[in-house]
């Protein structure tokens, strides 16, 4: 995203050096880390970042009139198994439109001990390094180390400089494997004020430190010293971070720090104020060239146009223009939320989701909706805290439409989420409605809005241990969204997904599906199988659970790090009836069962009976609210440790003598 902002006119003509203790320099190695075979904290770690550095400075440009920033990255990994080698192969991704980013100083070496226990380097040369264009406003550098295997230590550099002073990435201490040492420098201008936002779990561990320090400066009214203050932020041998089931928000949980100019402050000049308050920032981005600008520009579509000709009632336009957004439109896998032109975008009918909302927001407008961008931070990138207005903190753009009083929530990327349901990446977040003048928070919830998943099937145990029948399968509200996604690639590719990957040597017949293009109804889905049972000389063994999705139990780990977030409420319910031969006894039946959490957040009902050579079945699991914090835990891996020795159990059949 460009974001171009006027600055101080004066210039800087010199530098001041620190002397500071760092990681070890680019190109000298510790012996003693080539001969480490495995991580101390985490033996099972295939890699660990021995040493993590950023500087953050800012350069006067003269052409432009303005600071740019520049940031230098060093970078050095231990390599201790195959699964860690893939970390030598690097890409650097970053906006070269208008050159707003440009990479260079890229260097790599690889150490490694010879057969006489002496060091080897290796170092990454420039016909190594590919740069290539990734889109219209990406580029992206490349380069594989050379020579890596396990037990090598290797080790690369860069300089990236962007034409801004103010939108500074967050430096993150924390990665997926442990860290050994991480460092953050950044070199402030006095009259520059940040505001920093630390996250980091016992903060006292972080070490803080500056030195003051001049510059020379020339203005118009000739050389000035100017004040600097550089701050270090040094933490070491931070545990790794690793990905848990259904964890809300990765980025959430990594120590790290981030930082938002609020200020400039030039003596005997001026007070200049950057993004103080949300509504600041939303009025700022409004009046913006690849923001407001893009809503307020008439675009034509000539068979949208006439197929509206027709439609008068609000919803009616809402659902017709959202649904030809939807169809016509390819997303190109890009969050964002900003668009360089939606003239562009309504030719090419491609873009991110800024280009393809904001053309959304300008085709709603303009028809006699009331329409607005909603900036949205999905569930994956990190949820939004309003006390930092850091606009950094979102990753992507959804639109708000008006009928009557009731607001209604679209994504015109996804092609498969309704106009009636809250987009299923964003449901149980906050987003900023941005308007010119009155911007506000809105709460991206809807417990009405849940997953359903309806299970029903009729079967047949032959004498021979065979199980078949047909089943019918109704997937409604968020069900519905992904299976719509894998029914693109094909029934077979679907069938094998959600089919017969959940059960051991199923076998599927005449699948059929319905209502794969009708947003207001559910997906239903019919097909016949048939499967081999279990069975011990006169046994026969088999459990009811299929096609629920309640196969494996994700939440066996004795401790968890994150909270749970389902996304939505859920209700998954199981209802079938089995016939089994007269020459059959039933022997054993799981019993009848309710079971509840304490605050009722979980319930599941089963209920089983048998009429004379008829067993019949009928299940209900429902969740009435989807997130449970890490400290509810123990409470809730009990509860699904419960669930699901209840549905693992069998039902065991005698044969008569």
């Amino acid at each position: 995203m460009r974001y171009y902002l006027s600055c101080i006119a004066f210039c800087i003509t010199a530098a001041v050096g620190y002397t500071q203790t760092k990681m070890p320099g680019f190109g000298k190695i510790d012996k003693e880390d080539l001969l480490m075979k495995e991580c101390a904290t985490d033996k099972s770690a295939p890699y660990m970042i021995l040493g993590n550095e950023g500087l953050v400075e800012f350069n006067w440009d003269e052409s432009r009139g303005s600071f740019d920033m520049q940031k230098k990255i060093h970078v050095r990994i231990k390599v201790f198994s195959d699964k860690g080698l893939d970390r030598a192969s690097v890409k650097i991704v970053f906006f070269s439109d208008d050159k707003y980013e440009q990479i260079s100083g890229v260097a790599g070496n690889v150490y490694n001990l010879n057969d006489a226990g002496e060091v080897v380097t290796t170092k990454l040369t420039k016909d190594e390094i590919f740069k290539k264009k990734e889109d219209n406003q990406h580029s992206s550098v490349t380069f594989s180390l050379p020579g890596v295997k396990v037990g090598s230590v290797f080790e690369y550099r860069y300089t990236l400089v962007k034409k801004s002073f103010s939108n500074i990435d967050p430096w993150m201490f924390q990665r997926e494997v442990p860290t050994r040492l991480s460092i953050f420098e950044i070199e402030m201008p006095e009259y520059f004020r940040f505001t920093p936002r630390i996250n980091i779990g016992g903060e006292s561990q972080l070490e803080k430190n500056q030195e003051d320090g001049l510059k020379s400066i020339a203005t118009p009214g000739g050389i000035l010293r100017m004040g600097v203050t550089r701050y270090r932020y040094t933490l070491k041998d931070v545990a790794g971070l690793k990905s848990e089931p259904y964890m809300t928000g990765y980025k959430d949980y990594l120590q790290r720090i981030e930082l938002q100019l609020s200020e400039i402050i030039v003596p005997g000049q001026f007070v200049r104020s950057f993004r103080t308050s949300w509504e600041k920032l939303a009025e700022e981005l409004y009046e913006s060239d690849y923001f407001g600008a893009q809503i307020k520009k008439r675009i034509a579509i000539a068979e949208l146009d006439a197929g509206l000709e027709k439609i008068t009632g609000n919803l009616e336009k809402i659902e017709y223009i959202h649904h030809y957004v939807r169809s016509h439109f390819e997303w190109d896998g890009k969050e964002d939320f900003t668009c360089l032109n939606v003239k562009d975008v309504a030719e090419k009918r491609n873009g991110s989701t800024g280009d393809i909302n904001l053309l959304l927001v300008n085709l709603l407008k303009h028809n006699g909706i009331e329409a607005y961008p909603l900036l949205v931070s999905t569930r994956d990138h990190g949820r939004v805290l309003t006390t930092y207005p850091f606009l950094q903190q979102f990753n992507s753009l959804n639109v708000m439409a008006k009928d009557g009083e009731k607001w209604y929530i679209l994504n015109g990327a996804d092609k498969y989420n309704s106009t009636s349901l809250i987009p299923y990446d964003v449901m149980t977040t906050e987003g900023l409605m941005v308007e010119k003048k009155n911007s506000s928070w809105v709460s991206l919830w809807d417990p009405a809005m849940t997953e359903r998943h309806n299970v029903s099937y009729m079967g047949t145990l032959s004498d021979d241990g065979y199980f078949s029948g047909d089943a019918y399968l109704i997937s409604g509200g968020y069900s519905k969204n992904p299976k719509l996604k894998a029914l693109k690639n094909g029934n077979e590719k679907y069938i094998n997904e959600y089919l017969k990957s959940k059960t051991q040597g199923i076998e599927i017949e005449n699948f059929s599906v319905k209502n794969q293009d009708n947003d207001t109804l559910n997906l239903e889905q019919k097909f016949k199988f048939k499967m081999k049972v279990s069975s011990s000389g006169d046994y026969v063994y088999f459990n009811t659970n299929l096609f629920t999705g309640l196969e494996d139990n994700p939440f066996l780990a004795d401790t968890r790090t994150s909270d749970i977030d389902f996304g939505y409420n859920r209700r998954i319910s199981l209802s079938t009836r089995v016939v089994f031969p007269d020459n059959f006894l039933a022997e054993e039946l799981p019993r009848n069962v309710r079971m509840i959490m304490p605050d009722t957040s979980i319930s599941f009902t089963r209920t089983f009976f048998k009429e004379e050579n008829t067993l019949i079945l009928r299940m209900v699991l429902e969740f009435n609210r989807p997130i449970f914090s890490a400290a509810e835990y123990p409470e809730f891996r009990e509860f699904y440790k419960k669930l699901f020795e209840m549905l693992n159990e069998q039902v065991v059949l005698k044969r008569k003598k």
